[in-house]
């Protein structure tokens, strides 16, 4: 507590500069880092699902019959157990993103272009600097 009072000042000075670099570097790296290893037929399976309900809860509210509403009801039923599958815990993270990834010759390309560029670069840099 003591340290508190001794350093309000200058917390206070340096929390704002704190909570921006938190929430503008920190935090969306980890969020990027997190979403890397969704895979992207994740995305677009719940999507599917989640319109599939409101069609659902549309086609429910205008059913005339009983027989209708029935039916609806079990689809929907059926729909939502699909859906609380998709969004169970570890449902939808793999390494699929990085499998296709480094799979693709392209980005393998790139990397090697980028490191062989680097290492040419670092090379004539020690060059002239111990020439100089």
């Amino acid at each position: 507590m003591k340290f508190l009072k001794t350093y309000a000042l200058e917390i206070a000075m340096t929390l704002p500069l704190f909570i921006y670099i938190l929430g503008f570097t920190v935090l969306p790296v980890f969020v990027n880092v997190r979403d890397s290893f969704i895979d992207e037929r994740f995305g677009r399976r719940k999507a599917l699902l989640e319109t599939r309900i409101r069609e659902i809860k549309t086609d429910m509210a205008a059913a005339d019959g009983q027989e209708e509403t029935r039916e609806l009801t079990e689809e929907m039923a059926g729909a939502e157990r699909d859906f609380a599958v998709l969004l169970s815990s570890g449902s939808g993270w793999s390494f699929s993103n990085y499998m296709k990834l480094f799979s693709d010759r392209v980005f393998r390309t790139s990397v090697s272009n980028t490191m062989i560029i680097t290492g040419l670069g670092l090379v004539v840099q020690l060059v002239l600097a111990m020439t100089l």
